[in-house]
This record gives C-alpha cells, structure tokens and sequence, in this order.
C-alpha cells in the first residue's frame, strides 16, 4: 500500500494528537495507615452495599472473591493468597476487564449451573425483565473468559400459558440460585411476578430431561414454594400452610386477592440448609427491616413445608441488625474448608456494611459466631459515600495530604457531611498517608448539603491558602485560613453563599487562575454536567466574583450522561509545562482528558482521550471525583479519583508502562481487525446486540447498523482512504475506536 500525501499529513496529525494524552498507572502500594495499622487493601475502592461471589479469578485451584456493589455498579476482584485466617485476600483490578462489560442492574449472583468447576455469572438483564447468563470459560491461553448464552432464562409455565415464559426477575427483588430438589442441577427461587409475598420455585428438568446438568430447562414448578405467605409491610411471617392459589385478577374472588394487591414486599432471597437434613431454609432481608429473616423447611428436597421463623437471626449469637435490605452469601472467606456466612447492607452503612459469621460447625450443618462487622473494609480507605479527594498541604511540611469530602450516615438514613484528613507521612517521592481525623475543621457539624466538595488557593492574599467548599444545593462557603503562612490550616467558616454563586445542584469548585492575570478565578462543575468559569474582577489580596459565571458551559463542556438529563461534572485543571490540560469525571464512570485549553477559554476545548472508562462503575447521580498533583516529585501530574463506595485510587502519570502496577482503566467494548484496513474489518464486541456508527473524519455518518451477533464483518473497500471512527453502543456502555482505511 502506498500513502498519498494527504493521508500521510492526517495520520501525521492523528499520531500527533493521539500521543498528548497522558498514561495513567493505578499505583496499589502506597502506605496507609489508620489506628496505627497499615491497611492490606487501602486503595480498593470501598464497599457499600455489597454481593459477594465465590469464583477462582485466576486458576490455582484456589477461589477467590468478587464483589458486586449494588451502591455504583461496580465489581471488585480480590485474589485469596491461600493463608489462613480473614485477611487472605488482596484486592486485583487487572481481572476487572474479563467480565462482562454491561450493567449488571442491582445484582451479580454466581453458581457452576454446568458443572464444570467454574463459577458462571447471572444478572439482571438490560431490560430489567430477565436473568441473563454469562458461562465461565477459563481455559489456560486466555485465562478467565466469559461467553454470553442468554439475555433471559425462560421456563415452560402451566399457571399463565403454555409458551415458554421469562423466569421473573427485576431490581427490588434478588433470586436465590440453588439445587432445591438435590437432584444435581441448578434450581431458581424468586418471589412472583404478581406480588403476594410467596415464593416460586423454578426447576430445572436438566438432570431429568438429559441425564446431565449442564442445560437451563425450566418450567415454573410451583407459586407457593414452603406453603408460606410473608407479611405484609413487616420483616415475618404472615401464615405457614398456606395453600396455593392462582393470581391472575380473573380470580380476584379469592380470598387473598386483596393481599396480592396490596403487598409491597421488596426482600432479597437466600436459600440454604441450616440444620443438614437437605431441605433449604431461607435467609430474607426485608427492605422496612434491620433484621435478617430466617424461615425454616420442616419438608423435603422436593415437597418444602415451611413451619417456623427467626426474626433475628441468629439467635444464638449477635443477631443481624443493619439499616434495611440486607443481602447474604454462604463462603469460605477463611480458609478453612467451611463455608461462613457474609452478611451486607442494602444502605448506608459506610464502613460497617459487611459483617461476617464464621462457620464454627460445618458446611451442612453450620453454627454461627460473628466476628466483625467490617469484613474487608477495615483494610482500606472507606470515608463512607461520594468522596471527593484533594491534594492539600494541611500541615505546611512540603509533603501534599489528603483531604476528602465525605458523607457518613448517622443512624438510618440520616447522612451527614463531613472533611477526613489523611496526612502524608512519606517523603516528597515516596508518598505514605496516615488517617488523623473523620472530622477535620469541625464541618460534619455544620449540617451542610451533601455531597461536599473542597478546593484550596489563597484568595485574601494573606499567604496561607483558603478553602471553599461546594455543596449539593449549588451554592459555596468560604473558609478562612487563619493559621499564617507556613503554618498548619486552620480553617473557620466565614462566608456562607460565597458571591451568591450558585449553579443550581452539586456546585464542585477548582481554584486556579485560568486566565493567567495573576489572580485566582473558579470553575465550578455542577449537576448538569456543564463547567461554569467565574473571573477574579478582584485582586489577588482580595478575591471577587460576579454571581452568574463569566462563561458558561466553559469550553462547550458537557459530560451529561447518555440517556440522562445530568452528568455531575468534577473538572480538573492543572499546567502541563506551561500549557494547561483538564480531567473531567461524571456519572457514567468516566475520566475525560481536554486540551486545547490555553487562550481559548471562549472557545471549545478538545477531547483529546477518555482515561477512564466504566472501570470505577455507574450511578444516575453523584459518581467520581478526580483531583490532582504532583505526590512524587518526578515533575509530572498524579490523578487521585474519589469512588462513590467511600474509597479512593490513586494513579501516577507513568510513561514506563509498569506491568506489576499499571491496570486497564478502560473496559473494552469491542476490537476491530485489521487495522488499517482495505476491503474488509471483523468487530468482535464482548457484548450482543450492538449498535454501530461509523464517521469520518468530519464527523459525518458513513454508516449506521445493528448487529445482534457480538462478531460481524463490515465491507470497507468503498470507503475513501482516511482515518474513521468507530463507536460501539451497547447500551449502558460505549467506545469509539479510530480505524484507518488505506487502499
């Protein structure tokens, strides 16, 4: 092939612009400490409200964690190392871009349904209506894979019609995958479509119909499974043998059609054997209780008879009591061959919503000791929800600390915001941090707006740097640091409604003097996923702003979220040897790069490349938070990213591609091969049903289609030579790839 002189200079520009944006390395082994402990795990995220699977992520025979949060969509993986005791595992987000690269809509359950040793995957489908498969196929070149078999397990349903029927499932309620009959295959235990506080048991005729138990053949076997009706409104028991009944509304003579109209019961289901006589009990966590419900089986593997309650469980020891919701996974998490029990908020528990029972009895016949309510998250950094981290010299030693915005609850739902401090007690290139206080500069008394934001500069030109925070209901509150120069911060609240500044929701403000005049301005990210710049018409001893921003959206920024009316846009901006570059995060778990920054603050800045990707996980609100500075001392900028699951990453600008530190940030969606190409390309995406737009280089739409397959072939040989670029929507993800066609 041989390049005409047009396409050399556009590749020459895309290689150009391709090779500005900076690589980020996610740096694990950072230092830190709290009560005088260093922490095993400290940079891995934090955990709100947690699902818990059993899977061996990296093929030693030895099967390690992943956890599902419920709280932002997010999986984590930790490696067990094989020790004995509760701190055998380490957290490994390498293993993060071998799952499915969906949402997984407020669960992830694991269970070998074929039987072959390895875990496979079962979530909610996309259209929240279905239990979708993902099969585990590790196998020794590629390591952990996954293969997608169905959006929706359907079963033969003799209640409503003969067609075969999606197996129920939605948001509110969480099925209990288990071999209900003991017959070898995989047995599925929801609550009904039409709400009536009883449970269906959905069997799978795998064994009977083919001797094996590697298939999903279903029929809706019962609606009353147990002969049990729960309460309704309460975390119990409404009646034991209770007689089925049909629940379409042509029966509404029946007698307890009222119930079914009424029942609001919203319960995760676990299913195990508690006393070893091989029929499953039940483990429920209501969603208007504390307490985890247990419901005993008196029956058979095949005829269940429910007959008695716990209303807390376990009775004998310290009963379950969280906020609500509460969701439980039967796994050895230490090591000692016997299944223990792990119990997990559905909300704002912070740093105490896991809570684990050790299993002093055996797997089929086990007893119960609680051990600690903070399984995991007592070995990481885990401020509670939405923090937002900022670089901060709090002390004035020359070594940059942490301060975080934070939202802790304070019993219930009561949600309070609040600053930690995490000093840095390393060097000025190796950085180690030590938490001092949940309650630096006494905000969490001031009843703020969450989620709270804090930014630093010296805007009274008396030396010291200043703070302000933004706050949840847009508005800002100027601190004054009284403290002097090269002096520790001290901090008091002196200004509320700083200037009248106020952009509507979720105000997130950056100090920094954009304009280069010499004097600090703000720009301030907000709900909306716009940037606002306000210009200093003060001095630099004495800072001024009008109460509408200067410009607005700075730099034609906008990171709303697909298929959503906001974005919460957190922006960064920071000088790159002299020219100034910014990250933006927002909702859909993205860290975005700009350039084109410097004297075109009327203009519109240039998305240069998105760091992050999904990898932090999704929320419809407040979801990332990215800062910055130079921690190390090479010259170069680190990015610290705030996790809505109360924890915190930091990553490194790295040119050295460290293979041992440095992880994927990006999910990827989908490869295009070759690349450049002439006549033909192969997408292979890690998803089914994708839609494709392919542009040129003037953003005009060259071709648009939907493919059901995860590989396709597109025919190219029409296309002019140039550089093109490839977007794959397979709804909540995307991602763009450039592809180059050359003749």
């Amino acid at each position: 092939m041989k390049l005409n002189p047009t396409l050399l200079a556009l590749l020459i520009t895309y290689i150009t612009s391709s090779a500005q944006a900076p690589t980020f390395s996610l740096k694990l082994t950072i230092p830190v400490v709290e009560d005088s402990v260093q922490l095993q795990n400290p940079w891995a995220g934090g955990i709100n409200s947690a699902l818990w699977i059993d899977i061996d992520l990296d093929g030693d025979g030895i099967h390690d964690l992943l956890m599902y949060d419920r709280f932002n969509d997010r999986i984590s993986p930790f490696i067990n190392s094989g020790a004995s005791g509760s701190h055998a595992f380490h957290y490994d987000p390498q293993y993060i871009n071998r799952f499915p690269n969906t949402k997984y809509n407020s669960w992830m359950l694991g269970y070998d349904y074929n039987c072959d040793g390895r875990t496979d995957l079962f979530v909610l489908d996309s259209m929240q209506d279905g239990i979708s498969v993902y099969r585990n196929d590790y196998n020794m070149n590629d390591g952990l894979i996954f293969t997608f078999i169905t959006y929706a397990i359907t079963e033969e349903n003799q209640f409503f019609t003969p067609a075969p029927d999606k197996v129920f499932a939605n948001s509110a309620y969480i099925p209990a995958l288990i071999d209900v009959d003991n017959d070898g295959d995989m047995d599925i235990l929801t609550f009904n479509s039409t709400p009536n506080g009883k449970i269906a048991w959905h069997r799978n005729y795998s064994m009977e119909d083919y001797g094996i138990c590697d298939s999903l053949d279903f029929k809706l076997e019962s609606q009353c499974w147990g002969n049990f009706r729960l309460s309704l409104g309460s975390n119990s028991v409404a009646a034991f043998h209770d007689s089925c009944f049909q629940m379409t509304p042509q029966f509404s003579e029946d007698k307890n059609y009222e119930i079914m109209k009424r029942d609001d019961t919203l319960a995760t289901l676990f299913a195990f054997d508690n006393d070893g006589d091989g029929s499953k009990d039940l483990l429920l966590g209501d969603l208007s209780s504390s307490r985890s419900l247990f419901i005993h089986n008196a029956g058979t593997p095949q005829i269940a008879e429910m007959d008695s309650q716990e209303v807390t469980f376990p009775a004998y020891d310290t009963a379950i009591a969280m906020y609500e919701f509460n969701r439980h996974s039967y796994i050895d998490v230490d090591n000692d061959s016997v299944k223990d029990l792990l119990v997990s908020a559905g909300f704002h528990e912070d740093k105490h919503s896991v809570w684990f029972y050790k299993n002093t009895g055996t797997t089929s016949l086990p007893n119960f000791n609680f051990q600690r309510d903070n399984f995991l998250q007592d070995e990481m950094i885990d401020v509670g929800e939405s923090p937002f981290p900022v670089f901060f010299d709090e002390d004035n030693d020359g070594l940059l600390d942490l301060i975080i915005g934070n939202t802790f609850s304070q019993g219930s739902s009561t949600l309070v915001a609040g600053l930690s401090l995490y000093r840095n007690i390393g060097t000025t290139t190796s950085p180690a941090f030590q938490l001092v206080t949940h309650q630096y500069a006494n905000v969490n008394t001031m009843g703020f707006v969450i989620p709270i934001a804090p930014a630093f500069g010296d805007l009274d030109g008396d030396g010291d740097q200043d703070m302000i925070l933004g706050t949840g209901d847009g508005k800002l509150y100027y601190f004054d640091n009284s403290g002097g120069a090269g002096n520790p911060a001290n901090f008091s609240l002196t200004i509320s409604n700083y200037m009248n500044i106020d952009v509507g929701n979720n105000s997130v403000p950056q100090i920094i003097d954009l304009d280069r005049d010499g004097k600090l301005d703000l720009v301030i990210g907000e709900k909306t996923g716009i940037l606002n710049f306000y210009n200093n018409l003060g001095t630099s001893s004495g800072a001024s702003f009008t109460s509408a921003a200067n410009i607005s959206p700075l730099g034609n920024v906008n990171v709303q979220t697909q298929g959503a009316f906001d974005g919460y846009a957190v922006p960064f901006i920071y000088d790159d040897g002299g020219q100034y570059k910014m990250l933006v995060s927002c909702a859909l778990g993205d860290v975005y790069y700009y350039t084109n920054i410097e004297g075109n603050l009327t203009g519109t800045f240039t998305l240069a490349d998105t760091l992050i990707s999904r990898y932090q996980g999704i929320r419809p609100v407040y979801n990332l938070a990215v800062s910055g500075a130079d921690i190390n001392g090479d010259t170069k900028t680190d990015m610290v990213v705030g996790l809505a699951g109360g924890g915190l990453q930091i990553y490194y600008e790295d040119s050295s591609h460290d293979a041992v530190t440095e992880y994927s940030m990006r999910l990827r969606l989908f490869t295009i091969s070759p690349n450049p190409a002439n006549q033909e390309i192969l997408v292979r995406s890690t998803m089914a049903d994708n839609f494709l737009c392919i542009c040129n280089d003037l953003g005009e739409v060259v071709c648009r289609k939907r493919f059901a397959d995860a590989d396709f072939k597109i025919n190219v040989s029409d296309f002019p030579d140039g550089v093109y670029f490839v977007t794959i929507n397979s709804l909540p993800a995307s991602e763009t790839k450039e592809l180059i066609i050359i003749h």
